[in-house]
């Protein structure tokens, strides 16, 4: 398996409907900031499969921002929304 990393992933759909199942694909990844904005802990080939997966429901009118944070940024991030820190390795959980 490859190395985890942080990502912060953003995005902005317009139509409602094409909102709410780009969230519900993104939340079941990653942990939600703000609004449209969610921290990831995951290795590359897990957020390829999420961009690949929402290039699927988003179209040319949406934008996905996904931002890599090195793990010296990652210690940097102020988040007043968690009480857990940006440096410390996530345990992933898979629900089957």
């Amino acid at each position: 398996m490859g190395e985890r990393r942080w990502y912060l992933v953003s995005y902005d759909v317009r139509d409602p409907k094409r909102w709410r199942k780009v969230y519900e694909r993104v939340k079941g990844n990653a942990e939600r900031v703000q609004f449209s904005v969610f921290r990831m802990y995951c290795t590359k080939t897990d957020l390829e499969q999420l961009r690949f997966d929402l290039a699927k429901l988003m179209t040319s009118e949406d934008d996905l921002l996904v931002i890599h944070l090195c793990p010296g940024c990652a210690k940097r991030v102020v988040d007043t929304s968690t009480t857990t820190s940006w440096d410390e390795e996530r345990k992933r959980v898979e629900i089957l």
